[in-house]
């Protein structure tokens, strides 16, 4: 499967958002991180950046104030290719494309204090 045709859908089981120059891109960028089991059992990270980040960044906001919690939703993000131009070299690269989606774990919100069932992406 290419990756444009695939979605990826994870329960973040932990994330961290920091500001470094990564990947040689010659500035400080702000990047979250998220952690998650994927379907081989083994814990796997993606990180997003920009728009994405905002994104996940507004949808985290949200769901506090519903006393929810990223770990306790599925994401789903879908990669839009990117190309540009530059010095005469076509570049191609893949965003997650928003708005980053949800689908809630549980029925109704968990209680304080109550887990909440962890389902395969």
């Amino acid at each position: 499967m290419s990756l444009a045709a695939s979605a990826v859908r994870l329960q973040p089981i932990a994330w961290r958002i920091f500001e470094e120059n990564l990947f040689a891109r010659g500035r400080k960028e702000t990047w979250a991180e998220l952690f998650f089991v994927d379907e081989k059992d083994c814990v796997s990270s993606i990180m997003v950046n920009n728009t994405t980040l905002e994104e996940l960044r507004k949808l985290a906001e949200n769901l506090f104030y519903d006393d929810i919690k990223l770990s306790d939703i599925v994401l789903t993000i879908k990669p839009e290719k990117a190309e540009n131009e530059r010095e005469g070299q076509k570049r191609t690269w893949y965003i997650a494309g928003p708005p980053v989606r949800t689908v809630f774990v549980s029925v109704g919100r968990p209680r304080k204090g109550e887990g909440v069932k962890r389902i395969r992406p």
